[in-house]
């Protein structure tokens, strides 16, 4: 008897040990029985305290979450508020960080659950698992209160880009290269296969992927399958990285491309691939497929190239459960002392519904000491859209708010730069967000191919591109109206040198010249080619489409603003008529009227009067130059005044530029009228002119 019993205590205690271990329990550690609340300030050294969690509120104060002792908050003179005393007996909640994704939420928070802390943006409660699960159903996305102290480390900008800073970023032909290969087919298509829309090959046989959900089971399991298989035909290395959180487990997806110069650099480009809500049917196609859309093509695109640094493209699970993959994988690298200089995480960029085109890049806030190495990739991505002449495609913003909702927050707990590339989750967040319509038909494709071409950019640059010792053409361009500046941006071996260019315009006209200038006879997109020559007789060619288009310029206003006596009855010029009733002014800019270069053209211009009849101050102007006024010389092609039908003639001067122009014109009672502003009596009209050739 006493040796079952005493049998039984050791398999009890071991039974207990591993439960405890497995479930992380919340108990008290006698040494630190308070959770508590400081803000940030110069007054307050980090290194005085246990930091579990650094935020900021809605009033852009930041704050840090730290477990202390009563005594110790004291003798710190900081101010702080206690959130809550831990507790001395096991149990089976624990601390979540939840931030308000959708409106309401924390209201719906304060009535079914114990809220400890509202900071207006995030809120800290104690809670189960099961209770997490209500707060992500509200429109919350949570984080776990760290397992053990944040590291704070101050990155400078030299050791992520050794000696050269992110400002010093430039235009690279093969970066560009590489951004080419992202094409909006190839999206759609890796997002449907994501997204259950068809089915995929995983181990030689079909499968419907038809959710990525965490609690999924088989489903996730070929999901995974899928994205590893998928890298692995790329040739990288790929491994499944298995976790464990609580009763919670997983596995993470990683593929490696390593580095030829300095393969201890490690870049990670990542993405969580787990998705909400549960249930059978769940296709997360913003939140995120697209991101893990971005992490593929990343890993099948930069691996057709040799970078300095290793590049590590990692499929998160357990994201939307509170960060339980990226967390586990966090510890592994800090543990195997890892040498992690960039994390680019992308969650959700595809949803862009009022046309921005708007997205954001978060980072830890000022005060943070992480802040400056977070900067640098953030300014990375920016620099790349200027470099790359994405501005009228992508309008980064570089929130500085340490948002911690998504993967990279488990990063920045342990040290490391890292920022967040997502969707413009401010102003336009998705409207399906964790529902079954979350699907491939409500993206915008355009921002989310745009979005991924820029992340390959930054992701390229981030690694270093090593140099490679063959020519590459390459070239930029920037028009002004039809006329199109061309800048050689190719790139050449040393001891090597270029001897040669050969453009083709891409309308039968062609250049020699290092950096031509080339005007167009009309609007359009054309094909330019650029072929170079080395020394050694070797060449390279690249071809690019450029747009020529007609800026859209905007006119001063003018106007009448009494047309009860007098107004404008018709327009004649040439063998165009326009008549018209009264108004002030009358936008017919849609009427166009077709001119020849060195002819002349009659003109007449009649008035109508309620009754009896006025002397009328007549003007017309063509904005022959099309810089947006009627001021310069040449530009006032008629005046003259009368009380009844005038004419007069309008010559086209054979050295004006083709194409339209804007034609202004006035009737004014009591003087001259003005080409801007408005005047008491009379109207203003507003017509297109074509000048051809």
């Amino acid at each position: 008897m006493k040796k079952g019993y005493k049998y039984f205590l050791s398999v009890l205690f071991l039974s207990l040990t591993v439960f405890l271990v497995n479930y992380q329990l919340v108990v008290a550690d006698p040494s630190n029985n308070i959770l508590a609340k400081i803000d940030v300030s110069d007054q307050v050294n980090l290194s005085d305290f246990q930091v579990y969690a650094y935020l900021q509120g809605s009033s852009g104060k930041d704050y840090i979450i730290v477990k202390s002792t009563a005594s110790e908050l004291k003798d710190s003179n900081s101010v702080y508020e206690v959130i809550d005393h831990i507790g001395a007996v096991a149990t089976d909640k624990r601390y979540v960080i939840a931030l308000e994704r959708l409106k309401g939420a924390r209201q719906k928070a304060a009535v079914e659950l114990d809220v400890l802390l509202d900071d207006g943006r995030n809120i800290v409660s104690k809670i189960t698992e099961s209770e997490a699960v209500k707060l992500i159903k509200m429109g919350f996305e949570i984080e776990w209160l760290s397992d053990s102290p944040l590291v704070f480390k101050k990155v400078e900008e030299k050791t992520l880009f050794l000696n050269y800073k992110a400002s010093a970023l430039t235009y690279d032909p093969v970066v560009e290269q590489m951004m080419n290969l992202v094409t909006q087919t190839k999206v759609n298509d890796y997002t449907s296969k994501l997204t259950g829309e068809e089915p995929v090959n995983i181990g030689g046989s079909a499968y419907t992927i038809a959710t990525r959900n965490t609690y999924s089971g088989t489903a996730l399991e070929k999901a995974t399958q899928f994205v590893y298989e998928f890298m692995g035909n790329q040739g990288l290395f790929v491994s499944y990285h298995n976790w464990s959180y609580g009763f919670t487990s997983n596995r993470n997806v990683v593929g490696e491309k390593t580095g030829i110069v300095s393969p201890d650099e490690i870049v990670l480009i990542t993405a969580h691939l787990d998705c909400m809500p549960s249930g059978s049917v769940a296709p997360g196609a913003d939140d995120n497929g697209s991101g893990s859309v971005g992490v593929m093509l990343a890993s099948e695109i930069l691996n057709q190239y040799d970078f300095e640094r290793t590049i590590r493209f990692v499929f998160f699970t357990g994201e939307e459960q509170g960060l339980y993959g990226s967390k586990r994988y966090a510890d592994k690298i800090a543990g195997d002392n890892d040498n992690i200089v960039a994390v680019y995480n992308m969650d959700m960029i595809a949803w862009d519904d009022i046309g921005g085109p708007t997205l954001r890049i978060h980072t830890r806030s000022t005060n943070n000491p992480g802040y400056a190495g977070d900067m640098v990739l953030a300014n990375t991505f920016v620099d790349v859209v200027n470099a790359y002449n994405m501005n009228s495609l992508l309008t980064p913003i570089i929130d500085s708010d340490g948002i911690t909702a998504s993967d990279h927050s488990s990063f920045w707990n342990k040290g490391y730069s890292a920022i967040l590339a997502i969707e413009d989750d401010v102003d336009d967040f998705c409207d399906y967000y964790h529902t079954t319509s979350d699907t491939l038909a409500t993206l915008n494709m355009d921002y989310y191919t745009n979005y991924i071409k820029a992340s390959i950019g930054t992701s390229a640059h981030l690694a270093k591109l090593a140099a490679e010792a063959q020519l590459t053409a390459g070239f930029t361009s920037s028009a002004n109206l039809l006329e199109v500046s061309f800048q050689d941006q190719s790139t050449v071996p040393s001891g090597s040198s270029i001897v040669s260019y050969q453009w083709n315009f891409g309308d039968n006209s062609s250049s020699s010249d290092q950096n031509p200038v080339h005007t167009y006879a009309a609007y359009g997109t054309y094909e330019v080619v650029l072929t170079v020559e080395d020394n050694n007789g070797n060449t390279d060619s690249v071809s690019k489409s450029v747009e020529v288009t007609q800026a859209v310029i905007e006119y001063c206003a003018s106007a009448g603003d009494s047309n009860y006596y007098e107004w404008i009855s018709q327009v004649d010029l040439g063998n165009f008529s326009k008549t018209s009733g009264a108004s002030g002014y009358s936008d017919f800019t849609t009427s166009v009227i077709n001119l020849t270069l060195g002819q002349s053209y009659p003109l007449a211009l009649s008035p109508s009067f309620r009754s009896g009849s006025y002397t009328e101050y007549w003007k017309v102007w063509i904005d022959f130059n099309n810089d947006g006024d009627f001021d310069d010389s040449g530009e006032e092609v008629f005046s003259n005044s009368g009380s009844s039908n005038l004419s007069g003639n309008v010559s086209v001067s054979s050295s004006s530029s083709t194409g339209e122009r804007r034609m202004r014109v006035s009737m004014k009672y009591g003087g001259s009228p003005p080409s801007c502003g408005s005047f008491d009596y009379g109207e203003v009209e507003d017509y297109t002119i074509n000048i051809q050739n």
